[in-house]
């Protein structure tokens, strides 16, 4: 091989550079590659969407909360006295409206308004607050089995019997005039 006289880089260095490295860095790809990549990194982000929806629903299964025992009547009445799921989410129905103006109470023994985040969706904290009516069970097992911090489950404790107090506290059971 002659050596290009206006080149620093002659070709025998070039060849030998592709031997070594397994790769010509020079050359482009061909049209077919570049598609079979594409369709490659098009399977690979569908397969990690697939596995993301399946460790949300693994989560879900897994964590211990309402979904969980949704489908056993058995569950819903050992954990709540709730005769089953259907009877709980009717009584659901008829408080969460007024779950929205909750006043929460918070780690300082104030109240705060509305609108403060929760560490559990609010059917949780509810489904916690019946566990410790129904079960006894202590706070600190509460916090285990939902992954809370004990002080959490004294604050979700306080702020349901409170606000079940006032929303079940102006409609006297068996009250006769």
């Amino acid at each position: 091989m002659t050596p290009d006289p206006d080149s620093d880089v002659d070709q025998e260095d070039m060849d030998f550079d592709v031997e070594r490295t397994g790769h010509d860095y020079c050359s482009v790809p061909e049209a077919a590659a570049v598609d079979m990549v594409l369709h490659e990194n098009e399977e690979l982000k569908r397969e990690i969407e697939d596995l993301r929806k399946q460790l949300e629903q693994t989560k879900t299964i897994h964590r211990f909360g309402l979904k969980r025992f949704a489908g056993s009547n058995e569950d819903i009445r050992f954990y709540t006295r709730f005769a089953s799921y259907i009877h709980l989410m009717a009584f659901w129905e008829l408080i969460e409206p007024a779950t929205h103006r909750m006043i929460r109470v918070t780690n300082s023994k104030v109240f705060k308004e509305p609108g403060n985040t929760r560490a559990l969706p609010a059917i949780d904290e509810f489904f916690l607050f019946l566990m410790h009516l129904a079960l006894g069970l202590k706070q600190k097992d509460l916090g285990h089995r939902f992954q809370v911090h004990q002080t959490t489950v004294s604050r979700i404790i306080t702020t349901w019997a409170n606000f079940l107090y006032f929303v079940l506290g102006f409609n006297p059971v068996g009250h006769v005039e």
